[in-house]
């Protein structure tokens, strides 16, 4: 049935007790579902892009149910009689609180990409099963409801550009991934506190002037902050699991250094601060991918020598004058040191033992190495 331009109910369809999937999705005229109430075996609904304007009267045998693009639904009242519904999605709904999901104790992905009026999300409280939760771009300001959700592992508010806090979040048990990036936050305080936690992406963070939250985190792997007014990283020396950080486009970052003790870390994203060395990175054992292009104040690679792991470095459009020292990196394949304008030596690159690829287009150097080097 789905696209059938003309369907407006369902009537007939009660007949079909054996129905498990239903699929009237983009029936743009239709407006009533309430046909489906007594179809006992009914697992999943897809109903998205219709014109139904309530989600009552539904069968309670409902596991999977999609009103995705449904613009004209405001409420989700009626909805806690699903007491099996698993997976909701509801993306661009113009619903403004989550009331009637208070019921849907089995409740595991709630999908809401996209519901820029959503503001208020405490029938969400104490939910025991809820695992996946997406408010990209709503109007959420306190998630402190989500506090009480001991099974929730992933929690995007992506966009949600009145949220200042994320305190409400402290103590989550299960808490896995969080994406918070283009957030009004100012701090990361309480994250800490969240045992599990291991991702966490708050880029394009613009208020964000300190990392301390995250201090001692206990199992924090991967920390985005691109373009955020972080100035110092220090925070970040305690948390002993970290595997990728991201501060490219951070223009108050001056210094790397406080990485130096991070054993684990394997990737590190600079690019665009302000950073004039790389001190301590040596120290970094497990470090693989480095990226400092556009950084107007390094002047060289010193500091990274030595380095077991490394295997690529960019450092394009930066201020780097040559390439000393990167000869004694074992592992190092990749060199990209595309338009550095101020490059006047690569000799010692190009000892490099496992070298592959040097990159030195746009600079005083290109055509005047060996041929025996390996060119992009």
């Amino acid at each position: 049935m789905r696209g059938c331009s003309s369907l407006i109910d369902l009537n007939g369809f009660e007949c079909c007790s054996n129905l498990e999937v239903v699929d009237v999705g983009d029936c743009s005229d239709l407006k009533d579902l309430s046909a489906l109430e007594r179809i006992s075996y009914l697992r999943v609904l897809r109903a998205e892009s219709t014109s139904i304007k309530t989600v009552a009267n539904m069968n309670p045998s409902i596991q999977k149910l999609c009103v995705d693009s449904c613009e004209k639904l405001e409420s989700f009242e009626g909805l806690s009689v699903l007491r099996s519904l698993t997976e909701l999605s509801a993306r661009c709904v113009p619903v403004t609180t989550l009331s009637g999901l208070e019921g849907c104790l089995e409740l595991r992905i709630l999908d809401l990409f996209c519901c820029a009026e959503l503001r208020c999300i405490s029938a969400l409280a104490d939910n025991p099963c809820l695992k996946d939760l997406n408010l990209y771009h709503s109007d959420v300001r306190d998630l402190s409801a989500l506090r009480t959700c001991p099974s929730l592992e992933t929690v995007d508010v992506f966009n949600c550009g009145e949220l200042l806090s994320l305190y409400g979040l402290c103590g989550m048990p299960s808490l896995v991934n969080l994406y918070a990036g283009g957030t009004s936050i100012t701090h990361l305080d309480g994250l800490s506190s969240c045992p599990l936690l291991e991702q966490v992406d708050v880029g394009g963070c613009v208020d964000l002037t300190s990392c301390a939250g995250l201090a001692r985190s206990p199992k924090v792997k991967d920390f985005n902050a691109c373009g955020s007014l972080l100035q110092s990283l220090s925070e970040l020396s305690t948390c002993e699991y970290l595997e990728s950080i991201d501060v490219s486009y951070c223009s108050r970052i001056v210094s790397l250094a406080d990485l130096a003790a991070l054993r684990r870390l394997k990737k590190v994203n600079a690019e665009a601060t302000l950073i004039t060395n790389l001190d301590g990175l040596n120290s970094c054992t497990s470090l693989e991918l480095l990226i400092v292009s556009e950084c107007p104040e390094l002047t060289s690679l010193t500091g990274i020598e030595g380095s077991k792991s490394l295997k690529e470095i960019r450092a394009e459009r930066s201020a780097i004058t040559n390439l000393d020292g990167l000869r004694s990196c074992p592992s190092l394949e990749v060199v990209r040191a595309r338009d550095c304008a101020q490059l006047s030596s690569a000799s010692d690159v190009c000892r490099a033992p496992s070298l592959k690829t040097l990159d030195i287009r746009g600079t005083p150097l290109e055509g005047s190495l060996s041929p025996s080097v390996v060119l992009c």
